[in-house]
């Protein structure tokens, strides 16, 4: 059991937000119901509280026209719901400062501006053409990292995006963050800013971290490449959640970024769907347990193994 409340900072994925407000006439949930009003919806939630997808409708629509909501805390308040069962936490959800076109499946469900964190006119992979092609030819997920580099990594603004979150975190008086979340490019700037945080200090800014569906692997901010775990030793050596979908284009990426952490504190969880976070009740308990999980591994660790080295 995590001991104390779990405060998590969570960094959303290119072309989302984490301040948009949903619009409740574009959802389309399973027949015969369709809300027209919050109130409508919440009488349905009182009556079904079990299933998490009337949670996650709940939590963004409870204060519809009067505030926005947060995207990536409307797709994880689900997993949000299950996980206060067991242990307290708090998620805190930052902003990307570029603005941006929206993903593929955001706009027809979520208005405007859009937001990421890497520059706004970098790719958008594996949508682009080079990306088809290496999916289908990669032979395993350092193979797909490879493949990557043909998208064009060398200027996404790696450094920029880096710095913006570390700021965003010490701008909070003593970092009371325990833990990030990354969902997409959100889980490839966590993993690299964690990365360089190790090489250039010899500590981590988090005690672990929870990676949900990432395309690119950790870059080193540097040179803008993709790191490789057959081809660097650096390891991220905090324990680490990986929560992965064998449909999603992108789900070798997730697997190369698994290979560059330290695997004895290392998880992964499949929940076998596409580039997205599932509202089915199986894979809302395996996500929550996977956050759970790595929480507790990293109070288990021992004060020195909280302030990881970056093995060469």
């Amino acid at each position: 059991m995590y001991e104390k409340t779990m405060k998590i900072l969570c960094i959303h994925g290119a072309g989302t937000s984490a301040t948009v407000r949903p619009s409740l006439t574009k959802f389309v949930l399973r027949p015969p119901f369709r809300p027209s009003t919050s109130t409508e919806l919440t009488r349905a939630i009182a009556t079904d509280f079990s299933d998490p997808t009337w949670c996650a409708f709940y939590s963004c629509l409870s204060h519809y026209n009067t505030s926005t909501t947060d995207l990536l805390s409307y797709k994880i308040a689900p997993v949000k719901y299950e996980l206060a069962k067991t242990v307290r936490a708090e998620f805190h959800f930052v902003n990307g400062p570029n603005e941006a076109r929206a993903a593929i499946g955001i706009a027809e469900q979520f208005e405007g501006p859009y937001y990421r964190f890497f520059d706004s006119r970098a790719p958008y992979p594996p949508t682009t053409g080079a990306s088809e092609s290496f999916i289908r030819q990669a032979k395993s997920p350092e193979d797909f990292g490879r493949g990557l580099r043909e998208v064009g990594l060398e200027d996404v603004g790696l450094s920029r995006a880096c710095d913006f979150v570390q700021h965003h975190v010490e701008q909070h008086d003593g970092n009371p963050f325990d833990g990030v979340l990354g969902f997409s490019e959100g889980a490839s700037i966590a993993a690299s800013l964690i990365l360089r945080q190790c090489r250039e200090k010899g500590t981590s800014l988090f005690k672990f971290a929870a990676f949900i569906c990432c395309i690119v692997p950790p870059l080193r901010s540097d040179r803008e490449d993709v790191l490789l775990a057959d081809e660097t030793a650096e390891r991220i050596d905090i324990p680490t959640a990986h929560i992965v979908g064998s449909k999603d284009p992108g789900y070798q990426g997730g697997r190369a970024l698994y290979n560059l952490c330290n695997q004895s504190s290392a998880s992964i969880f499949d929940h076998g769907g596409p580039h997205t976070i599932p509202w089915d009740l199986a894979s809302t308990r395996g996500i929550a347990k996977a956050i759970q999980s790595v929480g507790e591994r990293s109070q288990s660790v021992s004060v020195a193994s909280q302030e990881p080295s970056v093995l060469r």
